[in-house]
């Protein structure tokens, strides 16, 4: 089996490659604690695995958990997850356990003065390898004197205290965090930040969004927008994880990565969604959602013709110099070089079926005439 120092060298790419590579924070980014992620995301995650991104999931769990994750999600392109908040790093092929905490000795006597700090409060402890984490009856903010003598062991012992939304604390050495242990791994792959993407939702996220092009969403912390908007991130107007899939999506149009992204089975965009059902020689069905009151852009392709099959709603097309209104159960047809568009005007949601034909069925094959936010 490859050990983690093989993975090293044979996953160190050439500056002519450069495929990205991914980090996820799990709870809140791609799943409610504890549940998986929705089935239209896993497909997504599937895709970018089998295009060659690298992915790597991150969070507070322990690495055994990740690593079942990982494995549910069959990410066969990266061997790592980082768990316990960046303490460590765990191959999870080869079962190679990379701890950057350096003092863990005195981990044991923390716990022990924890407990009897936070008394009947604890409704259990997560196994943890390098940091402590504790599940309470209440956030640790409202336990007064409780809260202090944690806050005074924390800064005793030069740890760092998080406080959770599930009533989790975290008790972690100074130093240690999801970014460090993330510039770690791209410095032993060979990368380079500009092949890294991030995505977050918390504020022990931070310290991975300092890193390659982050990504986060509209209802998280003020201070994660703040910062991603100064590094010229992307903020998905939707809440995680859908607002993944929207960020995803929308990488095709970012000039380092556009050569990655552009082959996706699922997409949301400003207008609505579309995911690919079938493809085939010289073909590709597709179903479309175009929400109240949006349309797409102007556009043309000049090596496929559509067929569109409207499903559900009615649609205003314009196909060259002609304005038509297509009713439920009625088809268009979009030949090649022709300029069309697509409107839903109406309270309803347009639902199409699209048939493409043709020898070239990328996505880059657009020319928009209108550089609108409505993107195809």
């Amino acid at each position: 089996m490859e050990n983690y120092e093989n993975y090293r060298l044979n996953h160190r790419q050439s500056p002519e490659t450069k495929n990205p590579i991914i980090f996820y924070d799990v709870d809140g980014t791609l799943a409610e604690p504890f549940e998986s992620p929705p089935s239209e995301l896993k497909k997504l995650l599937v895709a970018l695995d089998e295009m060659g991104v690298i992915q790597v999931l991150c969070s507070g769990k322990n690495h055994e958990y990740l690593a079942g994750l990982a494995r549910g999600l069959s990410l066969k392109k990266s061997n790592l997850v980082i768990a316990e908040n960046g303490a460590v790093i765990f191959d999870w092929k080869n079962l190679k356990v990379i701890n950057l905490v350096e003092d863990i000795e005195k981990l044991s006597e923390i716990r022990r003065q924890s407990r009897d700090h936070l008394a009947e409060r604890v409704l259990y402890e997560e196994p943890k390898l390098s940091i402590l984490t504790f599940f309470l009856l209440e956030r640790i903010e409202m336990l007064g004197r409780t809260h202090q003598k944690i806050k005074k062991l924390a800064d005793d012992n030069n740890l760092q205290l998080f406080s959770n939304n599930d009533g989790a604390i975290d008790l972690i050495p100074n130093g240690i965090n999801k970014g460090n242990a993330i510039r770690r791994v791209i410095l032993d792959l060979g990368l380079s930040e500009k092949e890294v993407i991030t995505c977050g939702d918390s504020m022990n996220d931070m310290a991975m969004l300092e890193i390659g092009y982050p990504i986060t969403f509209s209802n998280v912390h003020p201070d994660l927008i703040d910062l991603v908007k100064a590094r010229q991130g992307y903020i998905a107007r939707q809440p995680a994880p859908e607002g993944l899939i929207e960020a995803i999506s929308n990488l095709s149009e970012i000039r380092n990565f556009e050569n990655h992204f552009y082959r996706l089975p699922i997409a949301h965009r400003p207008w609505g969604m579309w995911e690919v059902l079938a493809t085939g020689p010289g073909f590709k069905i597709k179903r479309m959602i175009v929400e109240p009151g949006h349309r797409l852009s102007l556009q043309m392709h000049k090596f496929r013709s559509e067929h569109w099959f409207i499903f559900g709603g009615k649609a205003q097309v314009t196909r060259g110099d002609e304005d038509l209104i297509i009713l439920e159960n009625e088809t268009v047809t979009i030949p090649k070089n022709v300029k069309h568009r697509i409107k839903n005007k109406n309270e309803k949601k347009l639902i199409i079926i699209e048939t493409q034909l043709g020898d070239y069925l990328e996505e880059d094959d657009i020319v928009r005439f209108e550089d609108d936010y409505n993107r195809r």
